[in-house]
């Protein structure tokens, strides 16, 4: 069986919420329960390092862009500043190519998700095909699509899909 096919585990599956109860976004930001399993994720670094795609990165995460240049060693303090403006732009992403109401918990699950794969790839995804047209019984199956590096699948990312299934569909965090 191919990764991401046959049927879903049941724990993606069963609604927290009682059928016809939908508990809309308060705001448009992330949930401190957000941010912590991003961070979970995200381990700090203070040095430019090779993520697993092979590409620079520094801080909580934070791909470095073609002319950016960092101290080093970054301080904690930069990074999480650096960490907020990466979530804030990944907020708006999320906002702009998914503009429908969310859960808090839906929320947080589709802005890790982008934070780690970016806005375009988001924008490009079936997942977002499968939101926009109300087709949520397929969300949980697309976000275990994104678990490959260079074609090749990564126990680390099968995880931290997983988790951000389980946020998306059932409102429960589970940190790295």
């Amino acid at each position: 069986m191919v990764q991401g096919e046959g049927p879903l585990p049941t724990f993606l599956t069963k609604p927290k919420m009682p059928p016809g109860m939908v508990q809309l976004v308060a705001s448009n930001t992330t949930s401190d329960r957000g941010v912590a399993f991003i961070l979970s994720y995200e381990e700090f670094v203070d040095h430019v390092y090779k993520d697993q795609a092979g590409l620079d990165t520094i801080g909580w995460g934070h791909l470095i862009l073609p002319g950016e240049k960092f101290d080093v060693p970054m301080s904690r303090e930069f990074a999480t500043a650096l960490f907020k403006k990466d979530l804030g732009d990944t907020e708006r992403a999320v906002r702009k190519f998914i503009p429908v109401y969310r859960t808090q918990n839906q929320f947080d699950a589709l802005v890790a998700l982008t934070f780690n794969i970016g806005s375009g790839a988001l924008q490009r995804s079936t997942l977002r095909q499968m939101i926009l047209h109300g087709l949520e019984h397929e969300v949980p199956r697309q976000f275990l699509r994104w678990n490959k590096v260079r074609g090749k699948v990564s126990n680390g990312l099968t995880r931290r899909r997983v988790a951000e299934a389980i946020i998306y569909t059932q409102g429960v965090y589970v940190p790295n």
